[in-house]
């Protein structure tokens, strides 16, 4: 086998490796969605539209939506479907706190791998913010 074929075929194995299925699409594109919010919290998530918005049946639908609410980002009742969860006060203070931690704990890597340019960017972010801050009076 010639070295261009060996690399193509090694090229191959990747690209299969990284296609999902198609309920692992969907499930990241919800997700995505979510977390991204352009679904907010309590919006209901209906599985026949769904099925019909991803042109797959309800079967896979139902999967993902059970994959969601493991990480509760999804809410499911009887008789009432699925919505997107609606986090309490208090499980958003607990998650900017755990963001705090990884983030602080992040910050050797970042710092090993920053170039003076996007220091320049992080800088001039800042100083933004601190002048909206200002100019708020808070």
């Amino acid at each position: 086998m010639s070295k261009n074929a060996s690399v193509q075929s090694a090229s191959k194995k990747v690209d299969k490796a990284e296609k999902l299925t198609k309920d692992e699409e969907i499930y990241k594109q919800i997700y995505n969605a979510i977390v991204d919010h352009q679904l907010a919290p309590d919006t209901k998530l209906p599985e026949d539209a769904l099925a019909e918005s991803f042109n797959v049946s309800r079967t896979i639908i139902r999967k993902v939506l059970l994959g969601l609410s493991h990480e509760g980002l999804v809410t499911t009742a009887p008789k009432r479907g699925a919505r997107v969860a609606k986090p309490t006060i208090q499980e958003g203070k607990e998650v900017f706190e755990a963001r705090r931690i990884i983030e602080v704990a992040a910050l050797p890597l970042v710092i090993e791998k920053v170039n003076n340019a996007q220091l320049v960017k992080l800088l001039d972010l800042n100083i933004s913010i601190i002048g909206l801050t200002v100019s708020k009076g808070t």
